[in-house]
């Protein structure tokens, strides 16, 4: 199956940061096409990103590790977006042993199913990870729209791993909204993902955050949790993740806030295509003052060959505030290159 040779060679590419004895570097990167109702999504010909991935032996059992990503970088329709170019990782790693290793810097969060491949378009059936976890939501009415956890950490990290268990933990401070961006690193955080493999190809995992916002005067602990169940049978794939979180708005007059996040994906996948449904829902705890979200997607993706795919996707969202209830239809193209 060449969906099957896709994940081999970005396993290979990556093996490789580990075995070359020299400096290294590989790529991706993802061009979108947008159509949508919706006032708040940007359309047109969108560049969104392009990574580049260094990697530099330090020793045998040491390696230094960089993400460069140039994100939104143009927009043809004139919808005023800004692209950014950050450092999206950056970390040395220690091997302790065969099975525990050791990481210091900067990297993406261990969460959930898809927050450590979150920007890897290719590794992943659906164009963008499930938005009602991992995109940007508006809890509060009036509140800026915001991820609603650490999608990155700067701090230590633990990755054990023996036969079917792997356990990541680590302190770190997280990434916070601010008027510049998400990447103040300004919140003390903890964080555990647990993940078993069980029959073959399939996953159950745990994850959980609590991380300390630092907008209030009187400042509170965020906590969320995330489980999440991965099956593979044959030629169909299903994914679910259900996740309960806590959240603080310091310029709400609520101030605070429950809400629960699932989607579930179901997926059948041929030799050089794969064909899924996908469903997300977002139901804070207020319904009377606070955003109910909902997405059904059809989508479509074809692998021209191991390096380069095509997703389309056709999105219906439901979205309901205080005082609207609107729906909107979103079509989208893509193409990810890995180089």
């Amino acid at each position: 199956m060449v969906i099957k040779k896709t994940v081999l060679l970005m396993a290979i590419i990556f093996l490789s940061f580990k075995t070359e004895a020299k400096l290294s570097w590989r790529g991706y990167f993802q061009t979108d096409y947008t159509t949508s109702d919706n006032p708040n999504k940007n359309e047109g010909f969108q560049l969104r990103r392009i990574n580049l991935l260094f990697n530099r032996p330090i020793s045998k059992k040491a390696r230094a590790f960089a993400d460069i990503e140039y994100e939104d970088g143009t927009e043809l329709s004139g919808s005023g977006g800004q692209g950014e170019v950050k450092i999206s990782r950056g970390f040395v790693e220690f091997r302790v042993s065969r099975d525990l290793k050791l990481a210091a810097g900067k990297f993406l969060t261990p969460y959930g199913y898809y927050n450590e491949i979150h920007d890897f378009s290719a590794s992943y059936i659906p164009l963008d990870p499930p938005a009602v976890i991992y995109g940007k939501n508006q809890i509060f009415q009036g509140s800026q729209a915001k991820r609603l956890y650490s999608k990155y950490s700067t701090g230590l990290r633990l990755n054990y791993k023996k036969e079917d268990l792997t356990i990541k933990a680590g302190v770190a401070n997280g990434s916070e909204q601010t008027s510049s961006g998400t990447d103040a690193n300004k919140t003390p955080m903890f964080f555990l993902k647990t993940e078993y493999n069980i029959l073959n190809d399939s996953s159950v995992s745990f994850s959980y955050l609590r991380d300390k916002t630092s907008t209030s005067e009187l400042p509170k602990w965020e906590k969320h949790v995330n489980f999440t169940l991965n099956l593979e049978y044959l030629k169909w794939f299903l994914i679910s993740e259900a996740g309960l979180g806590y959240t603080r708005e310091a310029n709400s007059l609520l101030g605070e806030s429950y809400f629960n996040q699932s989607h579930l994906i179901g997926s059948y996948i041929g030799d050089a295509y794969a064909v899924y449904v996908n469903y997300q829902s977002l139901l804070p705890d207020r319904s009377n003052s606070s955003t109910q979200y909902q997405n059904y997607i059809f989508g479509l993706n074809y692998h021209y060959n191991i390096f380069t795919i095509f997703k389309a996707e056709i999105q219906k969202q439901n979205l309901k505030t205080l005082n609207s209830k609107n729906d909107y239809l979103t079509q989208q193209i893509s193409i990810s290159m890995l180089f």
